[in-house]
């Protein structure tokens, strides 16, 4: 650790030169109240981006990797040679708007139980964009597959994500790893995000160590950042590409945490959540064809299927 550096800014980059760009500039702007270090992990983009941050950002540290090593990994290799106070994960479809940096690291050094911040996220139209969440459970996912979740968002049944205000601080059990600052004390008693969940669910799983650990966990209503909303994985997202990877991730997640037998039940509940929404969607596509009820029925269709393959391989 560089006891003159703050904060440490790792960000993974694949294929999204120009919002990576636009991303690297905004922290040179109106951040000049902290002493961060910013560090790019390409995974191996074919559109340039490795070679604009060496010729425009040459201040950044860039590790270059041949191949698209997900999300844990490269954050890892990031914070390996992370030299900051305090580490950032940030997304390279982010803009960091002026003295964000600033306020979050204020708020860390005066609240010293806290090991972990978000801030607040919003659309690039600045609407609000919700950012702070439970952690994944067989709770949660009870009343996502049985609907409690979605006709009473505002009861018990409602995620934390949907009844937040977000404007005020407070603590919260899971901000959005698009941007999401981590205390190094609190890093060093945890340790790196897990590496088997490439993709998904590695955020859940280091916030949800650091609270284990004792750690306080806040949002921070009055630093902001412009988030685009997973402009690296949106296009393989709607052809369902990764949907495998994120049930597994999400089975490990639970597994690791809950034991076997929520495993079981959250299976069973997948299971039964999507055979229900496939035969509704199915119904509404025949009383009404829309794009959206195509999209939604093979959406769940795919969720049914991956459920049941994984039911029979593995219970």
């Amino acid at each position: 650790m560089d006891k003159r550096i703050d904060l440490s800014l790792i960000i993974v980059n694949h294929n999204t030169c120009q919002l990576l760009r636009e991303c690297l500039y905004s922290l040179q702007r109106g951040n000049e109240g902290v002493h961060f270090e910013t560090i790019v992990v390409d995974n191996g983009s074919s559109d340039g981006s490795p070679e604009m941050v060496a010729q425009q950002f040459p201040h950044a540290s860039l590790i270059r990797n041949e191949t698209n090593e997900g999300f844990a990994k490269p954050n890892n290799q990031g914070l390996k040679i992370a030299r900051g106070r305090y580490l950032m994960l940030l997304n390279s479809d982010t803009i960091v708007r002026p003295r964000a940096l600033e306020t979050l690291v204020r708020f860390m050094d005066e609240h010293p139980e806290d090991g972990a911040s978000g801030p607040r996220l919003l659309y690039p139209d600045g609407r609000l964009q919700p950012s702070c969440r439970n952690f994944p459970s067989l709770w949660r996912h009870f009343c996502d597959m049985t609907g409690l979740e979605t006709f009473f968002p505002h009861s018990i049944f409602g995620n934390f994500e949907t009844r937040f205000h977000y404007d005020h601080d407070e603590e919260v059990d899971q901000p959005m790893g698009a941007a999401l600052l981590v205390r190094r004390e609190a890093f060093q008693e945890v340790g790196y995000l897990d590496e088997r969940l490439k993709i998904y669910y590695n955020d859940a799983d280091w916030c949800l160590r650091i609270r284990q650990a004792g750690w306080r966990i806040s949002f921070v209503h009055d630093s902001e950042v412009i988030h685009h909303g997973s402009m690296t994985t949106a296009i393989t997202n709607r052809q369902l590409e990764q949907f495998d990877e994120m049930f597994q991730n999400c089975l490990y997640y639970h597994e690791k945490h809950f034991g076997r037998s929520t495993v079981v039940a959250y299976k069973f509940l997948t299971a039964l959540g999507f055979f229900f929404r496939a035969n509704f969607w199915r119904i509404a596509l025949l009383i009404q064809k829309s794009e959206d009820a195509a999209n939604r029925l093979a959406y769940a269709k795919k969720a049914l299927g991956v459920g049941l393959r994984f039911w029979r391989v593995s219970v």
